[in-house]
This record gives structure tokens, C-alpha cells and sequence, in this order.
């Protein structure tokens, strides 16, 4: 905006010799204000320094550029009498930046003051002024912080992050990362060791310690489990055998077969540190044992009792038969008692952790640690034998598979699902197990549920 122009009162003349006095006073005059103008500045920062700070506004600085706020003139009289001049606030602030900054002995609003006819305005004298709080600057140390650095981080901003859940799409879904999963697993492990809960995982490997000791690795979810020899098993194994392999041999050849079957166990204990878990099968399996067959029910049996059809788990496969785990107790089913049909390889037909329905024929055992269980699973399907031995006659010639050679004797099952025996070949190769042959009937055993010949040929060996 442009200034406005001071009112000045006119006056004659003035000699060189009052110009000059004039002059000397003004540049007195200045100096004082400049002198005056900081003292205060020095006061008022010691004032600010030693206040603490408050929640009220705080005063904008009177920034040397900027124009202080307009006052009543200040009538100022001259030296020599002359009539007086009307100065605003403005005009003096105006001499005392001018003074300030450029340090010169005249004040720049002398060509302001001075009229059409370059008469010089007399000199005036400075008003008292008023300490202003200013505010300190953004390189000074102070105690209250921006409010925008407070919202850039505020107090436990890492915590709140990090325990922030997972923004989802869909409302109240609950997403869970591995972080979260992982201590929510390790969490149910603890409670399961302080309650013995029976967790179940499954056996994906062997490791020889550096003592020479075996151990069984297992996987409950993603958190490995070690189970020691002595503890996978329900049953103590004899130093020596007729083959004469030692028990660290017969052991690793029976947790062999196990391998990715799911097994039971009890957390014996664990380091919260590395978080490694040491676990008993063998704990899980007596407690099971326990329950399910020393406790009676409503009817004054256990809930695993003689006629009853219950699910098994597969532990591990043969080629002549399956050991499953029934709630606890391990037992050992033939072939023979798998299929009504004749069965050359069990492992062709079932697999490691694989779950099946049998039937309980026998319990026996007083104590947990004397049962035994005998079960099959064929009395569970239907039989077809005899309905199938019609659909052979004597001296008829049919195809078949062997199934097993066991001392001399051959036993084929035909393709129209007839079991056969046969006592001769007369192919001048040997017969094997598994090849394909041609079958004469000379009679049919309807004690056995079986045909009766011999091998004519042998189509297709398997090699």
C-alpha cells in the first residue's frame, strides 16, 4: 500500500547552522531508539526463557519488517519553537528499521518528511515502547513441540503399530498373520502341557542324537515336537532276536515303517527360549487306554468292547498285514483278515495314516498295561465268495493273478473274483508273485470257498 504523507506544518526557512543542529539531533535521536529497542529485545528474551510454557496463545513476534499496528500521532515540538509536527507510529517505526539495518547517521523518512519545497522535517523523540513476547524460533530449544510433529509421532507409536489387527475388506473378518498363528499355537502347546492334554501330530522323521540316541521327529501344525525311542512306542523290544540284529536296529526298522502316520502324545516339557518341546506317545497312549477301555458306561461297558465297530489308524504297512492303533492299544491284522478276497500285497490296497473302520473281536487284559486287542476288517464288508464260485465251472479255463506262493502252493485270484489254488504249473518258467496266468478248474472246495486246478501258462510275468 502506498504510505501516506505526513502533515507538516509549514515553516520558514531554517539557516545552514540550524540545519545542521538538526541533523546532529536527529541521529541522536535514532540512536537512543535503536539503543532503547534493544534493550527490550534482550529483556523480553530472558522473560521468555525463564517462563514455563502455558497452554494460552502465544503473541506473534513484531517481526523487524513488519509494520507495528497504527497509533494516535505523536505531536512533536521543534528546537527553535517552531510550530509542531504530527508524526505517526508508523513514521517513527519507519526511522528506527532504517537506522537499524542500514546504520547510517540520517533516517530515510527525511525524504518522506520533506515537502515540495526540500525542507528537512525537525527530529523527534522516540516513544517508550512495550515488551512483546515473541516466539522463539524454529532453531531455539523449546519444550512445547509442534502440533503436527506430535501427530508425525505420538507417545507408544510403535506399540499401537505393532498390535494393530489387519485392516479387512469385509466387516468383523479376522485375518491372522504368521506371527499371530505362531504365538497362538505355542500358547494352546503351554496349556496343553499344564491340563496333559493329547494333541496328535504326525512322524516325518529319525535323528541319531551325539549320545547315540534315537529320536522320533514329529509336526504339531509347524511346531517340531522330539519324542525319544524309548517313549514312541507302547511296548518294551528284547535286546537280542533270533536274527540277531540288535534292539537300536529292530527299533529303527519299526519307526521306519511309521513314517507319515499321525500319532498321539503328551508335552512332557519345553524351553520357552529355543521353544523346544519334548513329548511321550507312549503317555498318551496308556491315558487313552484308560479311558476308553477301563471306564464303563451307562450300560456297565467300556466304550472299546467286544461286537463294537470303531475307527483305527493305520501306524504302518506290510506286504502280509497292517498294524493300526485302536484309541491306544496297537495290534496286528494278517491279510487274511483284511479282504474276503485273497490279498497278495496289503500296501496295495491300504496305506500309512490312512483311518479305517474294524470290528472288535477280542479284548483281554485286566490293566492298561496288559491289553490286547484282536479286530478285523472283512466282517465288516459282504461276502461274495460263494456267490462268486458260481460263476466258474470244472474244466474251465479263466484268467487270474497270483497273489502268494508259500511253500509250493499258489494262490490267484481270477479276474471274475474267485479265489484259486493251485498245486501245479506247467509252464517251464517259475511262477511269481503278481504275474498274470491262465487257470484250469478241476474241482471247487465249498468248505474253503475256493477253486481247486492248476497253472496252464504263464501270460505276463512281472519283473
Amino acid at each position: 500500500m502506498p504510505r501516506a504523507k505526513k502533515t507538516v506544518v509549514p515553516e520558514e526557512p531554517a539557516t545552514s547552522a540550524a540545519l545542521e543542529a538538526s541533523e546532529s539531533e536527529q541521529t541522536a535521536a535514532v540512536e537512543d531508539v535503536v539503543s532503547t529497542e534493544k534493550e527490550n529485545k534482550e529483556s523480553v528474551d530472558t522473560v521468555s526463557a525463564s517462563e514455563e510454557p502455558s497452554d494460552e496463545p502465544v503473541e506473534e513476534s513484531l517481526d523487524p519488517l513488519d509494520e507495528p499496528p497504527a497509533e494516535d500521532p505523536v505531536i512533536a515540538e521543534s528546537d527553535d519553537g517552531e510550530a509542531p509536527l504530527l508524526i505517526s507510529d508508523s513514521d517513527e517505526s519507519d526511522e528506527v528499521e532504517d537506522a537499524d539495518t542500514e546504520g547510517d547517521s540520517t533516517v530515510s523518512d527525511e525524504d518522506d518528511a520533506n515537502d515540495d519545497s526540500g525542507e528537512p522535517a525537525p527530529a523527534t523523540e522516540a516513544p517508550p515502547t512495550k515488551p512483546v513476547r515473541r516466539q522463539k524460533k524454529s532453531g531455539e530449544d523449546i519444550k512445547t513441540k509442534p502440533i503436527t510433529e506430535a501427530f508425525d509421532k505420538p507417545p507408544g507409536n510403535d506399540l499401537v503399530l505393532r498390535n494393530a489387527p489387519v485392516l479387512t475388506i469385509e466387516s468383523r473378518e479376522v485375518i491372522k498373520t504368521d506371527e499371530d498363528k505362531a504365538e497362538e499355537l505355542w500358547h494352546n502347546i503351554q496349556n496343553a502341557r499344564r491340563t496333559r492334554r493329547i494333541l496328535t501330530g504326525t512322524l516325518v522323521g529319525l535323528e541319531m542324537t551325539e549320545a547315540k540316541k534315537l529320536i522320533a521327529i514329529v509336526y504339531y501344525h509347524d511346531q517340531r515336537v522330539v519324542i525319544p525311542m524309548s517313549e514312541l512306542l507302547p511296548y518294551d523290544v528284547e535286546e537280542t532276536s533270533v536274527t540277531g540284529s540288535s534292539k537300536l536296529e529292530r527299533l529303527s526298522k519299526i519307526a521306519n515303517n511309521m513314517l507319515g502316520c499321525d500319532i498321539d502324545f503328551i508335552v512332557a516339557g519345553i524351553d520357552k527360549r529355543s521353544r523346544s518341546i519334548v513329548a511321550s506317545r507312549k503317555a498318551a497312549m496308556l491315558k487313552k487306554r484308560h479311558r476308553f477301555y477301563m471306564i464303563t458306561g451307562d450300560y456297565g461297558l467300556p466304550q472299546v468292547h467286544e461286537g463294537r465297530t470303531v475307527q483305527a489308524r493305520i501306524v504302518s504297512v506290510s506286504a502280509y498285514n497292517i498294524r493300526v492303533d485302536i484309541f491306544g492299544v496297537e495290534t496286528v491284522i494278517p491279510n487274511q483278515d483284511l479282504s474276503w478276497e485273497w490279498l497278495a500285497n496289503a500296501s496295495e490296497k491300504y496305506s500309512v495314516g490312512e483311518k479305517i473302520l474294524v470290528n472288535i473281536n477280542r479284548v483281554d487284559g485286566n490293566t492298561i498295561d496288559t491289553l490286547r486287542v484282536k479286530a478285523d476288517v472283512r466282517s465288516l464288508t459282504p461276502n461274495n465268495v460263494r456267490e462268486n464260485l458260481l460263476k466258474v465251472s470244472v474244466q474251465g479255463k479263466y484268467m487270474g493273478t497270483i497273489n502268494n506262493i508259500n511253500h509250493g502252493v499258489i494262490y490267484l485270484r481270477l479276474k471274475n473274483g474267485v479265489n484259486a489254488v493251485a498245486h501245479t504249473c506247467l509252464d517251464r518258467r517259475d511262477p511269481g508273485v503278481n504275474d498274470e496266468v491262465a487257470f484250469v478248474v478241476t474241482g471247487i472246495n465249498w468248505d474253503h470257498n475256493d477253486a481247486e486246478g492248476l497253472i496252464t501258462k504263464i501270460i505276463r510275468q512281472n519283473i
